[in-house]
């Protein structure tokens, strides 16, 4: 297989780029588009906030955050409060407080500069101490400061038959250099889906 020219893998680049940009653009039009629509659609039947905060010496494996296309899992664990969370040296401790329930996220890398809006696509399961409520959310994950929203697309146990979104900010690191985050749900029973076993 002959090695393409320069100018060819450059107009390949700048292709995909386009490509890439029209699939994102209209999603951010329609969204600001439809804002007043928002207001007349039907509230969401469940919504609340919870904290995250990741555990880095949980992360597997141990150096996948500085490539892009790296695959990745790091554990953590939810709370009620965010005190003492926020900021690049909150410094507070992912293991030690009040824990309500755990985090796990599975992620790749799309972009390893982590001073860029959104650093992995990621999918995160979260879990409840009864052993059998979870959301499952995925999407773009955000870097220091910055937000994204995210689909839940379902749930089990107290949440089976919910989807929704999550507004999910990072706002600060912890002692071991995982990310704090604040997510907050905003859920809906699935519309009909009672029969499903």
């Amino acid at each position: 297989m002959k090695p393409l020219h320069t100018r060819t893998k450059v107009t390949a680049c700048v292709a995909l780029s386009a490509l890439v940009a029209g699939m994102l653009m209209p999603t951010t039009t329609r969204a600001q588009d439809n804002q007043g629509r928002d207001e007349n659609r039907d509230p969401p039947d469940l919504t609340f906030t919870v904290y995250a905060a990741l555990d880095l010496k949980t992360l597997a494996p141990p150096d996948g955050m500085n490539i892009a296309g790296a695959s990745l899992i790091v554990f953590g664990n939810l709370f009620r409060s965010g005190d003492g969370m926020e900021g690049a040296n909150a410094n507070n401790d992912p293991n030690q407080g009040e824990v309500i329930g755990r985090i796990l996220c599975r992620a790749t890398i799309v972009d390893p500069d982590f001073s860029h809006p959104f650093g992995t696509f990621v999918t995160e399961l979260y879990s409840w101490p009864d052993g059998v409520s979870n959301l499952l959310a995925d999407g773009i994950g955000p870097n220091l400061g910055f937000t994204s929203h995210r689909i839940v697309s379902g749930g089990t146990g107290r949440f089976r038959n919910m989807i929704g979104e999550i507004e999910e900010k990072e706002i600060g690191f912890n002692n071991t250099g995982g990310c704090n985050l604040r997510v907050s749900f905003k859920l809906t029973k699935a519309g009909g889906a009672d029969h499903i076993r």
